[in-house]
């Protein structure tokens, strides 16, 4: 017997969501988790159901400044069908120049972390 404490979340979970344009399959997201959203991870994920998930969050400064590991980390597999990135940063225009970066590389959901308790990211 399921307890419907387990079954409700669950159904409510799997219905689809539509943000703007977006359809996502269901509300099940994978945080931008530092040192571990890699392709290889996000396609796990995705086999298990995340119906959206993100590259590891990216520094604003480190777009500016065209930095090879995070461009390598915007990496998407042909497979990734919905993919969310999210920037954070020091200053304002340094984050709008980064989401216009990001914008132009087809990432189906920008997120601004604006609230990260880490000095460093935020």
């Amino acid at each position: 017997m399921t307890h419907p404490y387990f079954h409700e979340p669950i159904q409510r979970f799997s219905s689809p969501l539509q943000i703007q344009n977006l359809q996502v399959k269901n509300r099940v997201f994978l945080a931008p988790l530092a040192g571990v959203s890699d392709v290889p991870f996000r396609r796990v994920c995705q086999s298990q159901g995340a119906g959206l998930t993100y590259v590891e969050m990216l520094s604003s400064t480190a777009i500016r400044y065209k930095n090879r590991r995070t461009f390598e980390m915007m990496a998407r597999h042909a497979s990734e069908s919905v993919l969310g990135v999210q920037v954070t940063g020091p200053n304002a225009e340094d984050v709008a120049n980064a989401i216009a970066v990001l914008d132009s590389l087809g990432f189906d959901t920008i997120d601004i972390n604006m609230g990260c308790p880490v000095r460093k990211v935020t």
